[in-house]
């Protein structure tokens, strides 16, 4: 992972708001994230046996169990061509039960299954009462540089990274499910970011974890500038690809308010240079984790419901746009030149001519 010093960052700095301690979405407290890494052989792709490029990303938005004490959620498509799993019961229930797992296209069946059978470890009564249990997987196509039929992601896979939860691993770009990511045709990934919200003497987080993998590189935009089309051109260029976008916050808002929040993470894509194409699958969900609900659908944990009071959300919904884009830029630093199936290459983000450009060159 690339660490790229303050007077780098600061020309790919996002909006007005400020960013939380971590930049991520572990500064909504309780979240954590876990990554499993699959990165291994080189040359001539054969299906089964690789090259291989891809992983799992979990992110945990509480400390407690999940399953019995359920956050608010809620989920927007943007464009709906993807394969995820458990988003439809999350839109009809509004809320989560599950920790959240992304991964590759073709392993959302494997890492559903490896899910519920992490769910069931930690929670046996769903067999002794025969509940079913909702896992929620998100996806993105690494078929540019993964054997992605090859499906070498397994359900225990998932357990593995059930295990290695943590608060504090910011890693982004190739790593876990971003492993096999491309984003404007750079190598993309997992991205980072937060910000801050104070209001009425209250200090509120929104968090925000991304999975880039869209994008054309003439489209590529850096805080309003158009800095792609004075960058080379890309073999494989279309406006197409997707994105998993995952919004936390500890503001208490509920599913309703929360789905209000993730319309708005579109705005932050656009500000990067996407225009939603016709086969780009862009997802968002949006927890809450001080609005939490038991089994029987109690209300067990909010600290103050929010109002709808115009001057906060509208803060609320700049925290998400603002978000959205720093992560999708952080993603792009933090990945690293990588080559993967068949000896295609994909390019690290040349940051240093992206400044060039910035800067008048």
């Amino acid at each position: 992972m690339i660490l790229w010093d303050e007077k780098v960052l600061r020309y790919f700095k996002v909006g007005n708001l400020k960013s939380g301690p971590k930049s991520s979405i572990l500064d909504v407290e309780g979240v954590c994230i876990s990554h499993f890494t699959m990165n291994r052989g080189k040359g001539k792709m054969e299906v089964g046996k690789g090259p291989v490029r891809t992983g799992i990303t979990m992110i945990n938005p509480l400390s407690e169990n999940i399953w019995e004490h359920s956050p608010a959620c809620s989920v927007f498509v943007a464009n709906g061509y993807g394969k995820t799993a458990g988003l439809a019961q999350v839109q009809e229930l509004g809320v989560l039960e599950t920790p959240v797992f992304l991964t590759n296209t073709m392993s959302v069946g494997d890492v559903w299954a490896g899910a519920s059978q992490y769910m069931l470890e930690y929670n046996p009564q769903l067999a002794e009462e025969g509940q079913t249990v909702n896992p929620v997987v998100g996806e993105c196509n690494d078929g540019f540089l993964n054997d992605i039929y090859g499906r070498h992601i397994l359900p225990e896979h998932v357990i593995e990274t059930g295990k290695k939860l943590s608060s504090e691993n910011t890693e982004g770009g190739n790593i876990g499910a971003g492993t096999g990511m491309v984003s404007f045709g750079y190598k993309g990934g997992i991205g980072h970011s937060s910000r801050e919200i104070e209001y009425n003497g209250y200090n509120f987080t929104l968090g925000c974890l991304v999975l880039a993998n869209y994008g054309e590189r003439k489209s590529l935009r850096i805080n309003g500038v158009p800095v792609g089309h004075k960058l080379p051109s890309w073999e494989k260029e279309k406006n197409d690809g997707s994105i998993m976008i995952i919004l936390g916050t500890d503001i208490p808002l509920d599913n309703r308010q929360l789905d209000r929040v993730c319309r708005r993470a579109p705005l932050g894509l656009a500000l990067t240079g996407s225009v939603l194409g016709h086969g780009s699958g862009d997802f968002i969900l949006a927890f809450s984790t001080s609005n939490i609900r038991d089994r029987k659908g109690n209300l067990i944990y909010s600290s103050k419901k929010v109002r709808e009071k115009g001057d906060f959300l509208n803060l609320v919904f700049q925290a998400a746009v603002e978000a959205v884009a720093a992560a999708v830029y952080d993603a792009l630093l933090k990945a690293e030149t990588m080559e993967g199936r068949d000896n295609r290459r994909v390019e690290g983000l040349p940051a240093e001519k992206i400044i060039e450009i910035l800067q008048g060159g």
